[in-house]
């Protein structure tokens, strides 16, 4: 049977040390970048902490930016995988709703996933609650596509146009609980909610459940037209 998710998400690093240096340097940096921020990290300190010569940053990534472009990019892809993979699905000759539904699995599988470094869910927060400088041009213009093809995906669910208020509307309803199980804290999460299956276990049933809402809200919105 036809499975894009698996397709699309990509193996976990290993445990244990990153090998080679520019993989050692991205998980330090992902580690510092997330506790500091990017105005409060240096080159320097990714570099003692990754046990790497200094100008390593600069020969690998052209400078600290270039480094936490890297890292973004990193931690998008170890929870969504690669964009044109994404969008190969986008392209798929699937039925829309499958297609949606892949969507959303294809996010909760890489929020469940078991094995990820858990420097990627909080930088991501501090990007959200406080985006740097160069976080946010970067997040705009690798973004934007993606949420583009999301929106013609709705907007063709419920009749309208993708510039239509209502399908950016329900974009955002569709996205909102995903990214709750992405910024919550895991614990405090499961001492508000203990009955809710977060682990790998749980996939299936937390697919099904926002795959059902989301389809019932656009059903909502195509009989108001």
């Amino acid at each position: 049977m036809y499975d894009p998710v698996s397709e699309l998400i990509q193996p976990e690093l290993s445990g244990g040390a990153p090998s080679g240096t520019r993989a050692r340097l991205l998980e330090a940096a992902g580690l510092l970048f997330a506790a500091h921020g990017f105005e409060g990290t240096t080159g320097k300190q990714i570099c003692e902490h990754a046990g790497v010569n200094p100008a390593a940053v600069n020969y690998h990534f052209g400078g600290l930016e270039g480094l936490y472009e890297a890292v973004l990019v990193e931690a998008r892809e170890r929870v969504l995988g690669p964009q044109d993979r994404l969008i190969e699905l986008m392209d798929a000759p699937i039925p829309p709703e499958d297609k949606l539904r892949t969507l959303i699995a294809l996010v909760v599988r890489g929020v469940l996933a078991t094995g990820r470094s858990s420097w990627i869910l909080r930088l991501v927060s501090r990007e959200v609650i406080r985006p740097s400088g160069v976080g946010e041009k970067f997040l705009v213009s690798t973004a934007r596509p993606r949420v583009e093809r999301v929106r013609a995906l709705v907007g063709e669910m419920i009749g309208l146009p993708t510039d239509h208020p209502s399908v950016s509307l329900a974009c955002i309803s569709i996205a909102a609980p995903l990214q709750l199980l992405l910024l919550a804290d895991r614990d405090l999460f499961h001492t508000i909610h203990p009955a809710i299956d977060l682990s790998p276990q749980g996939e299936a049933a937390l697919v099904e459940h926002f795959h059902g809402f989301a389809m019932a809200g656009l059903e909502a919105l195509r009989s108001k037209r």
